[in-house]
């Protein structure tokens, strides 16, 4: 399609249906140019199938405005993002800290309230023992002669020399 009628005649079948004066012409160019009509068909074709397509969505009159928003709206999330990801570490220790946490806390009240509760029976036994005594004075008459005769049954043991010497 070199010549510049078909050209022409090219560019307003591009947009418009042509007219019977003007398709006479491009019969009468195809004739002396028969190569072109191959291409002139496809064309053509295709012409045809563009016009079945639904027009464009019209574009609203606040479109610029909208996508410079979006523009702006994108910067503010990459900001969010950098400043997120500069004290990213925070984020990602805090909740293993907080559960760390949670296991200490939890420990160390789970052993205070054990001492106390030992301490609680302790008491309880004290009083229980001074309660006895107070009740029955003879009963601790002669503890420190029970409490020596404990102590020479089972006494400290000591180191054992031979022992020592024989494994040197």
């Amino acid at each position: 399609m070199k010549q510049p009628g078909l050209e022409h005649l090219r560019d307003l079948n591009r947009r418009r249906p042509l007219t019977a004066a003007e398709a006479a012409q491009v019969a009468d160019c195809l004739a002396t140019e028969p190569d072109d009509r191959a291409e002139w068909e496809a064309e053509a074709a295709l012409n045809r199938a563009l016009e079945i397509l639904p027009a464009a969505a019209p574009v609203s009159s606040n479109f610029t405005a909208r996508i410079l928003q979006e523009v702006a709206r994108e910067e503010s999330r990459r900001a969010r993002q950098a400043e997120h990801q500069k004290f990213g570490w925070i984020f990602r220790w805090l909740p293993r800290m907080a559960l760390a946490s949670v296991v200490v806390g939890g420990s160390l009240l789970g052993f205070r309230s054990l001492e106390l509760r030992q301490r609680r029976v302790l008491a309880e036994d004290a009083a229980q023992v001074y309660e006895m005594v107070a009740a029955s004075p003879e009963w601790f008459a002669d503890f420190d002669a029970i409490n020596a005769i404990g102590r020479s049954a089972n006494p400290e043991p000591k180191a054992d020399t031979e022992l020592l010497a024989l494994l040197q």
